[in-house]
């Protein structure tokens, strides 16, 4: 089982954040009621500007899908960012 590289816990899962954006039609109905109706839904494959936590210190180690998959799996990511984050290596 993968260990994070920051706090030495052993771990199954990774918490991830990502940053949505979806489109609404905002409009007022009879007595001002607030009506809001989704035109634009998110696109649930883009996996850009999201963070991959350690969900045991909730420390940032990863930013990006494919490295967060490769930690998982077992394989080895090693290179780390100036954010202290770890990046895949190539």
């Amino acid at each position: 089982m993968p260990k994070c590289p920051k706090c030495g816990a052993e771990i199954d899962h990774l918490s991830q954040w990502r940053k949505t954006e979806d489109k609404y039609h905002f409009s007022l109905g009879e007595g001002e009621d607030v009506i809001t109706e989704m035109c634009l839904p998110r696109d649930s494959q883009d996996y850009d500007e999201a963070d991959y936590e350690c969900p045991d210190c909730a420390e940032v180690i990863f930013n990006d899908y494919d490295t967060a998959v490769d930690f998982l799996a077992g394989r080895e990511v090693t290179s780390i960012s100036p954010e202290n984050v770890i990046t895949k290596t190539e």
